[in-house]
């Protein structure tokens, strides 16, 4: 544990990088699965690999680009659901998969290495920069505060939507979706990076859920996500630097493994 931290400036900004996106995966997580929208955010983050295909083939910023890209996924998503053209679940499979299919053949033709496609999956949050840490810590501030203004509206409509919308009216209901919707776009685009395209929705949910479980209000299980996922990036990156092993997935796997107690916790 000694050679842990012995703050590597890796280390200290994996740390850093990791328990931010975890305050915040907290929030967007929670509202997530209130609304139910598990399958959501898996669609969302798997197209993102076609907004880093995008990025590498005309020389943008991946960042720019996923979050577009996340962004066009989501509202097709509402489009499609709006029109009813299938059912919620079909809906998502098929952009979750056609989105990550198409970006796996774009990064290929784009000339990416399966090493480099590997990164993309998977992140390297031991990558990240001292300027990275000032993009997450921006992004982090902005998601925080949208959260806080639009947290309690947000929850009416998820446990109540005929009732949110007769209070708030459908338009501004619409448009306080739409603001989540930036923000889970936004949060993914951040998070690639650090944890790649497959396992971005596990840090978003697994916390959350594990919360979900001893909390008795939605700010407690927020605030208790925040903790676990927190935990678990400490956790993963020392399991990772002990064992050599992979770091974002150790993260997740950690994640599971705090959720999996949690489990047997509450029902023992």
């Amino acid at each position: 544990m000694t050679d842990l931290f012995s703050f590597e400036p890796f280390i200290v900004n994996a740390l850093l990088a990791g328990v931010m996106l975890s305050i915040v995966a907290a929030g967007i997580g929670s509202l997530v699965l209130y609304q139910r929208l598990s399958f959501f955010g898996d669609a969302i983050s798997h197209n993102a690999l076609l907004g880093i295909a995008l990025g590498l083939l005309f020389g943008i910023g991946s960042d720019f680009t996923i979050f577009m890209v996340a962004l066009g996924a989501a509202l097709l998503f509402f489009f499609l659901y709006e029109k009813k053209v299938a059912k919620s679940d079909t809906l998502l499979v098929i952009i979750a998969q056609a989105g990550l299919a198409l970006g796996m053949i774009m990064v290929a033709a784009g000339g990416a290495g399966s090493g480099r496609l590997v990164g993309f999956l998977f992140g390297d949050i031991l990558s990240v920069t001292k300027s990275d840490i000032y993009v997450v810590a921006g992004c982090s501030a902005a998601l925080i505060i949208l959260l806080k203004i639009i947290w309690n509206k947000m929850l009416l409509f998820a446990f109540d939507r005929e009732t949110a919308e007769a209070e708030e009216g459908r338009r501004k209901m619409l448009l306080l979706n739409l603001l989540f919707i930036l923000a889970l776009a936004a949060f993914i685009a951040v998070a690639v990076k650090i944890v790649g395209v497959l396992l971005v929705t596990a840090l978003l949910i697994i916390p959350a859920a594990t919360a979900r479980f001893f909390s008795r209000t939605p700010e407690a299980m927020v605030a208790l996500a925040a903790l676990l996922g927190a935990l678990s990036v400490v956790g993963g990156v020392f399991v990772s630097w002990q064992f050599d092993f992979a770091t974002a997935p150790s993260i997740v796997v950690t994640s599971a493994f705090l959720g999996f107690c949690g489990y047997l916790l509450k029902n023992r």
